[in-house]
């Protein structure tokens, strides 16, 4: 029982410790936390996990955004990309195995960021080639193709000036200005830089729908190496003041090659399967739990097929003797002795020789009346004292005293015996 119990318990901790750990390995992280530029979890120099912090301590609900385009909230959010989408997944700069670059399907397609801004989103991204790929191919802004980003004349900005007129300091490496906007299109220009004696935007804001696109000339600025210079800091904190429209500020892991697809473990206990899962898992415990423990008591023994009577004796004559109970143990020898005597006379004389007892009933205690009885029925008044004396009146106080008695009656059982059979010869 004890071991069957054990089983079931070790089964049971094993069944816990797979659980746990495959709960642990679903929603661990996909990768170090300090690789890959642009990313708000990155600590090197090119990560931006500075400004992630500094918009959080503004007060701001800036947070890291790990799913695919599809998973994007139709909401009133800030979407800050480290990159400009691509029609092919992004990877890792820091990957250890070579996964590919395929192309975008299903829920990584790029027209939900489409979906994302016409419903009230905000994409803010910094200029180049990709970007205006990305703005005119898929969001169909043909203006963002004439906003190009001019970073050559960088060197001579040296301050922005925010839409409320504020002016920041910024230094010229992570500065740069748009060219001169059409101004009969829609884009309109939201910060502005000094470029000797012109102005030019550094900031440029794309409508779309019930939202907007935002292009920033040169987003370097936030940077951990260089948010802490000048005005850097405030200039972004400045930024997302103006952008933001009380909707939760969202900086893309996806799009700086952090995205890890979903495990089986997240898939499972989804909204469409938590049910399913949950039903299956009771089972699962249930079935468990009745292999693991036997339907009886603990102290009940396990059946046996065959249970000797001999071992029945001795466990019982152990309990005796541990409780120091030897009179009750020679009680139950002489009466098993007395039972002895009166088999071997019947089968020597071939008469019936018996005590008030009935055969086949319980030990009972022997008395001197029960063996003087049996001697004058047997034959055997020659040794009646003796037989008086071993199987009544001697006291058994200690275990020499039980086996003392015990080796007198085996010998006692042999002279019983011998007489029989020397009557028996006798009388032929």
């Amino acid at each position: 029982m004890k071991t069957r119990r054990k089983e079931g318990v070790l089964s049971l901790v094993i069944l816990l410790g797979v659980v746990i750990l495959a709960i642990f390995v679903s929603f661990a992280p996909g990768g170090d936390d300090s690789e890959g530029a642009g990313s708000v979890r990155s600590a090197k120099p090119a990560g931006r996990r500075a400004l992630l912090v500094l918009l959080q301590k503004t007060g701001f609900d800036a947070r890291a955004f790990d799913a695919a385009p599809k998973d994007l909230p139709r909401d009133r959010s800030i979407l800050w990309l480290p990159a400009a989408p691509t029609n092919r997944m992004p990877t890792r700069e820091e990957s250890l195995t070579d996964r590919g670059n395929p192309e975008r399907v299903g829920l990584h397609r790029l027209e939900y960021y489409r979906n994302f801004v016409e419903s009230g989103g905000t994409l803010l991204l910094t200029a180049g080639d990709e970007a205006t790929s990305f703005l005119v191919d898929n969001l169909g802004l043909e203006e963002a193709e004439t906003a190009g980003a001019d970073l050559s004349r960088a060197s001579d900005v040296h301050k922005v000036r925010t839409h409320s007129g504020e002016e920041l300091m910024l230094d010229p490496d992570v500065a740069g200005i748009f060219h001169a906007l059409d101004p009969n299109g829609t884009a309109r220009g939201i910060w502005s830089a000094e470029h000797r004696d012109a102005v030019r935007p550094f900031a440029v804001e794309f409508p779309t729908g019930a939202g907007s696109v935002v292009l920033l000339a040169n987003d370097k600025f936030i940077r951990n190496d260089f948010i802490g210079q000048r005005d850097h800091a405030l200039a972004a904190v400045r930024l997302i003041e103006e952008l933001s429209h009380g909707g939760a500020v969202l900086f893309s892991e996806y799009e700086a090659g952090r995205w890890d697809p979903p495990s089986p473990l997240s898939l499972l206990f989804g909204p469409s399967l938590i049910l399913a899962a949950l039903h299956a898992l009771l089972l699962l415990v249930v079935f468990v739990w009745i292999h693991a423990f036997v339907r009886g008591f603990p102290r009940d023994p396990e059946a046996l097929a065959l249970f000797s009577p001999y071992l029945r004796a001795r466990s019982l004559s152990d309990t005796f003797e541990r409780t120091r109970r030897f009179g009750t143990l020679a009680g139950l020898l002489r009466s098993g002795v007395m039972l002895r005597l009166e088999a071997i006379a019947r089968a020597r004389t071939r008469r019936l020789v018996t005590t008030e007892t009935e055969v086949g009933a319980a030990l009972t205690r022997v008395n001197q009346k029960t063996v003087s009885e049996f001697a004058r029925a047997a034959g055997l008044t020659e040794i009646e004292p003796k037989l008086v004396e071993l199987l009544v009146t001697r006291v058994v106080r200690t275990r020499a005293d039980l086996n003392a008695l015990d080796s007198e009656l085996a010998r006692l059982e042999r002279e019983v015996e011998a007489r029989m059979l020397g009557r028996r010869t006798t009388g032929k």
